[in-house]
This record gives structure tokens, sequence and C-alpha cells, in this order.
């Protein structure tokens, strides 16, 4: 398989998980504030998250790294953020359209700047835009996970 064929298989991928995780989100937008304990975050602040994450993490790294800054990162959280006054809706509203243009950043992007341009990463080491894109998708994997599990629990 070639780059321009594996790129698009990831960004299909990305986009794929994208979309089940926020249709399984939005079958529940009636409990939107539910939360399986009071230490962790409602369904809202979840859909919040997703939104503000790839806004304020993905693009932002994978837009350092296409330009060759030889960025560091560290370990992105949103602990101790205030999700108040984000609707679940708008939230994923705002994630899908940050997903897609996400997405058309990475197919414009030569193969050279996707996979020759590096950064280091707290917790990842070094890692190229592609490798942001699959931690993107591992992202949204892992939020859906968490989700089926306090879903099936409750």
């Amino acid at each position: 398989m070639d780059f321009n064929d594996s790129r698009k298989q990831k960004l299909e991928i990305a986009k794929e998980t994208q979309i089940v995780f926020a249709n399984m989100l939005l079958a529940h937008e009636a409990d939107a504030d539910w939360a399986p304990a009071e230490a962790e975050w409602s369904l809202r602040q979840i859909a919040a998250h997703m939104y503000l994450v790839e806004k304020d993490c993905f693009r932002v790294r994978v837009q350092q790294l296409v330009n060759d800054t030889k960025p560091t990162f560290e370990y992105f959280n949103h602990d101790n953020w205030d999700f108040e006054g984000m609707e679940m809706r708008d939230s994923l509203e705002k994630w899908m359209a940050q997903r897609e243009a996400f997405l058309a950043e990475l197919e414009g992007y030569s193969e050279q700047a996707l996979t020759e341009y590096v950064g280091g990463h707290a917790h990842f080491g070094v890692v190229n835009a592609m490798d942001i894109l699959q931690i993107a998708t591992h992202h949204d994997i892992g939020h859906m996970e968490h989700l089926r599990q306090i879903l099936t629990a409750r």
C-alpha cells in the first residue's frame, strides 16, 4: 500500500470512529448531565472534552509539526476544566466540524510534512503528524470504550 492509500485509510477510520462515538453520545442526549460518579465527567462534559481536545490539541500539534518547528509536547488533559455552559449537541457539532477541517488539512499536506517532520512528546516519544492522527483515533476509541462500560453498568 502506498502512502496516499494508507493516508486515505487512516483518515476514513478517524472519521468513522468519530461518527460512531458522536452517535453513541447523541443517543443519550436526554441524559446529557448524567455522570457515572460525582468525580467523573457527565456525558455533556465528555462531548465538550472531545471538541476542545480536537481544536486545542490535535490540530494545533499537527500544524506545529508540518511547519517543521520540532516542537515538544506535554501530555494534554482537561482535568479541572470548566465545561459549564457547553451543551452536548453544540459540542458534538463543533467537534465534527473540527475533525472535518483536521482531516482536510491532513489530506492537503505532503508526505514529507506528515512523516518526516517530527517533534517530541512526553508520553509518546518522537511523533509525526500521522502519529497525531493515530493518537486522535485511539483517543476516540478509548472514550468510546469507557462510554460503553459506564452505560452498561448504569
